[in-house]
């Protein structure tokens, strides 16, 4: 492994260049390190290596030590050596090579090798994968205390930065994510129970007359998935804001102790149903806060909230790599730094890349009434339509502007006619003015018209004397007599007539001489 041994042996070691003794393994051979099975044939020597190792002078792989049942030259084997010689060995070995972080301290052979297993705790912790063994006692048969290596470690080198797109909903429109740890495929299958279990069991009680609408399901950074959805009320159609979502089920994990038993009951139900899900929040409960919290308001921050939450860094994140990375935020105002971890976290995030381009473009281009291409189209053919209905509507209009011309010149004809009219009244109420200012005449006409009447009585009495000395008939003077009564009533009439016309008179008379100071009007 980039070593350089004897001809005679295999030459192992984590160093550029290995003595002939580094590590011999003879295959049928003499080895030049000496043998753990005796002194010839195949052998295999372990210990240190006096080469250039990339973890310090201390480590590698050499012929410099035996085992199993050979005496160790330089260091006592597999834990035997007293508590003291170890702390003189390890002392010995970090001032040998760089110092090695505490939490990787390993205290198990009380050798060089606890140092090795030391060095191999940070390499792992370098490359965040393996397990960490952290055995703190001097026991070879204790090995069961190791944990597995996490990738988020500040000395994991293999790490990078992407930048997540900011959210820009608003509270009103109420959309609420949940972080689901199940793969995407899993949560698609069961989209509609974890529907209805939110809508029945979780909302249903205090938010009624509302129903659940998943809107996205989408996978997330870590392996997991978020479902986006909201509380739509069925009267109105209006989403309940996400912040009122959010807290409700906050209050669903923090109930107090004075809580009525019912209201516990649904907490506890609403705790199963989300766990039931795989959306886990727990609960300190010594302050009363969130260790986790699987739930959220995809609301629009701050730039205050966004300042404050860039103002530590993740976890496995420096705080010199964190400000180099908000420095290199191509746009702060849109876009979030989040922290990549390993080759499997980019091969998970350029999946996650790919997925969200499918969901892209099979809403760009999708079959289907909701796919953007089919909505352009539907824009497309209604805007032919409105462009129809517009020349309809424009020829209608002008048909309607000719009726309108027609109306207003048949008006200003009538308003001429009206003119004319009242001219020719005008003027026949000036004569009959004229007449009533010379009332002589009417007199006159009155005088003669009761001679007349007279001169007819006086003409109709010597024949009415001769009728009553001749004995006229019964049936002549009946006849005589409905004449005289028929004459009478004319007289009677043409008296009303003449009194009525007089009055008349009277009043055109009065109205005359009231216009008379003022105008005639036009």
């Amino acid at each position: 492994w980039g070593a350089k041994s004897t001809p005679s042996s295999m030459g192992m070691a984590w160093g550029a260049k290995s003595t002939p003794s580094s590590m011999g393994m003879g295959w049928g051979g003499m080895s030049s390190g000496a043998s753990a099975w005796g002194a010839g044939g195949m052998g295999m020597g372990m210990g240190m290596s006096s080469a250039a190792s990339p973890w310090g002078k201390v480590g590698g792989w050499g012929a410099s030590t035996g085992g199993f049942g050979v005496p160790a030259t330089q260091f006592a084997g597999y834990g035997m050596g007293s508590m003291a010689q170890q702390q003189a060995m390890m002392a010995q070995a970090q001032a040998q090579g760089p110092a090695i972080p505490s939490q990787y301290n390993v205290f198990k052979y009380g050798d060089e090798r606890d140092a090795l297993i030391m060095k191999l705790n940070q390499m792992q912790a370098m490359w965040g994968k393996g397990h960490f063994f952290l055995t703190m006692q001097p026991d070879p048969s204790n090995w069961n205390a190791h944990q597995p290596v996490p990738q988020p470690c500040e000395e994991n080198v293999f790490k990078t930065f992407c930048y997540n797109v900011l959210t820009t909903n608003e509270d009103s429109e109420g959309r609420i994510g949940l972080k689901i740890n199940l793969p995407l495929e899993q949560v698609q299958q069961k989209e509609q129970e974890y529907q209805r279990l939110l809508q029945q069991m979780v909302f249903q009680q205090d938010f009624p007359g509302h129903t659940v609408k998943v809107s996205t399901l989408s996978p997330l950074q870590d392996g997991t998935t978020e479902l986006i959805f909201s509380l739509v009320e069925d009267r109105t159609s209006r989403a309940v804001s996400a912040t009122t979502v959010t807290d409700y089920l906050k209050s669903q994990y923090l109930m107090l102790q004075t809580a009525t038993p019912q209201a516990k009951q649904h907490a506890q139900q609403t705790q199963q149903v989300m766990q039931k899900i795989g959306c886990l929040t727990e609960v300190d409960p010594q302050t009363r806060g969130f260790k986790t919290l699987g739930f959220y308001a995809l609301v629009a921050l701050s730039k205050d909230k966004l300042a404050d939450q860039q103002k530590r860094p993740p976890p496995g994140v420096d705080a010199i790599t964190w400000e180099q990375a908000k420095r290199s935020n191509p746009d702060p105002a849109k876009f979030f730094p989040c922290v990549v971890f390993g080759f499997d976290g980019l091969k998970r995030r350029v999946e996650v890349q790919e997925e969200q381009q499918k969901r892209q473009e099979h809403r760009l281009r999708g079959a289907g009434d909701k796919s953007i291409a089919q909505t352009i189209v539907q824009l497309q053919n209604s805007e032919v339509k409105i462009k129809m209905k517009i020349d309809e509507l424009s020829r209608g209009h002008v048909q309607l502007a000719g009726r309108i011309m027609k109306v207003m010149h048949a008006n200003c004809m009538q308003e001429q006619l009206s003119a004319q009219e009242l001219q020719e009244l005008r003027s026949k109420l000036e004569s009959i003015q004229l007449e009533l200012q010379n009332p002589g005449e009417f007199s006159g006409k009155l005088n003669d018209l009761r001679a007349r009447v007279a001169m007819q009585d006086s003409s109709d009495e010597p024949r009415t004397r001769a009728a009553v000395v001749a004995t006229p008939s019964e049936d002549s003077l009946r006849t005589l007599m409905q004449h005289l009564e028929m004459q009478q009533a004319g007289l009677k009439h043409l008296m009303s007539v003449v009194e009525d016309d007089l009055h008349h008179l009277s009043i055109m008379e009065r109205g005359l001489l009231g216009s008379e100071q003022a105008p005639l009007p036009r």
